[in-house]
């Protein structure tokens, strides 16, 4: 049988445009180096940043919460396991960002009035500032996260408490003020690295720093996820569906 060449050429050109190999090729996925610190707070538990230069991205309080913002509004949107959201404006959050969830640091690093001591801490250029402070007392947020790691302790006298924070770190202005907003900090010491309470010669760290290093992380990563419900407020975000056990321990209600 003779077969036309122009009706193969068409067939030819037909195969190799919808061959396998060509419906098999992935899309590529686009990164970001970021700036990955891993963090406990002995109260909220472990958390960790992924700080780049056009997406920021924290998992917090044992991975109760998420924190997402990005280029070019840096607004940030917090949500939780429970599938609720808020979102914080980027002057709002770069002003009072955590505040009413966690204690202000700005007041302790005044460069002004009572400058910090300078020092190296982890290779970085960073600051240090101590006062006196109470001892544990098994506050709301810690019932909350971590009951078992705080007992509050009668009878205890006031201790030091020392921090260390530092800016000894390539990030832009945008990015920082999303850090400030996190930890309430100042810009000259933005990044919290330390906090240890010592209470009748017995230290123990109530924040700390376990690396500091340098990732290439997967653009995916800092997608909003869907299906979410947004909330009345930050602090309902941040407590989710675990309100109830935290009133009940507050009470110190058995359940």
């Amino acid at each position: 049988m003779i077969r036309h060449p122009f009706i193969l050429s068409i067939f030819a050109f037909i195969a190799v445009s919808f061959s396998p190999s060509v419906f098999a090729s992935p899309v590529p996925e686009s990164f970001e180096k970021c700036l990955v610190l891993k963090q406990k707070d002995l109260a909220v538990g472990n958390m960790t940043l992924y700080l780049g230069q056009k997406h920021v991205r924290i998992d917090g309080m044992n991975g109760r919460c998420t924190f997402i913002a990005q280029a070019p509004r840096w607004d940030v949107t917090v949500y939780n396991k429970d599938k609720q959201y808020f979102v914080v404006g980027r002057d709002d959050w770069n002003k009072d960002g955590m505040k009413n969830i966690e204690l202000s640091h700005k007041g302790f690093f005044d460069f002004k009035r009572n400058p910090p001591r300078p020092l190296i801490y982890m290779g970085k250029k960073a600051y240090s500032a101590s006062y006196s402070a109470d001892p544990p007392n098994g506050g709301t947020m810690e019932l909350m996260y971590q009951p078992a790691n705080r007992v509050k302790q009668d009878g205890v006298s006031r201790g030091t408490r020392t921090l260390i924070a530092s800016s000894d770190f390539s990030l832009n202005a945008d990015v920082g003020g999303f850090v400030e907003g996190f930890y309430l900090t100042n810009p000259d010491a933005r990044i919290m690295l330390l906090s240890e309470l010592d209470c009748n010669q017995h230290k123990s760290r109530e924040f700390e720093t376990k690396s500091i290093g340098y990732e290439n992380v997967p653009l995916s990563k800092f997608v909003i996820p869907k299906g979410l419900k947004k909330a009345f407020t930050l602090m309902a975000v941040a407590t989710g569906s675990d309100i109830e056990s935290i009133m009940l321990d507050a009470s110190e209600a058995k359940h």
